[in-house]
């Protein structure tokens, strides 16, 4: 139910809904934005993150959760090669997205294209 994004510099000033959390001021010497946000997205970090709700599945994430979480930080480099992973992982699912809703758009003209064409055709007769 909790989902991590990292904000690039161009959506900084955009409005955040009251059910989201921020986490800024990471220094990228010590924790890679990206390397976080794929820790945040994992489903060791989720598990955590669920069992320490205290409250019901429904309910939103308590920011002290969150500073409760353990993150396991490696060394910057491999930070940074673990989340260029992520990043690009989470590109090609926004492409694949807009690959398949064009694709269902495709074959729903394509049906449709054919029931108009009998619909004309039975008009004819």
């Amino acid at each position: 139910p909790y989902d991590s994004v990292f904000i690039e510099k161009e959506f900084e000033d955009m409005i955040v809904p009251s059910f989201c959390c921020l986490i800024r001021g990471t220094q990228n010497e010590m924790v890679d934005p990206y390397y976080l946000v794929g820790y945040l997205n994992s489903a060791l970090a989720k598990e955590y993150l669920f069992t320490s709700n205290s409250a019901s599945a429904a309910s939103l994430l308590k920011i002290r959760d969150i500073k409760k979480l353990p993150v396991p930080l490696p060394e910057i480099t491999e930070q940074r090669a673990i989340g260029k992973v992520f990043q690009v992982c989470s590109e090609r699912q926004v492409l694949l997205a807009k690959m398949m809703t064009h694709e269902m758009r495709m074959a729903e003209n394509i049906i449709m294209d054919s029931v108009r064409e009998v619909l004309n055709y039975d008009e004819k007769k």
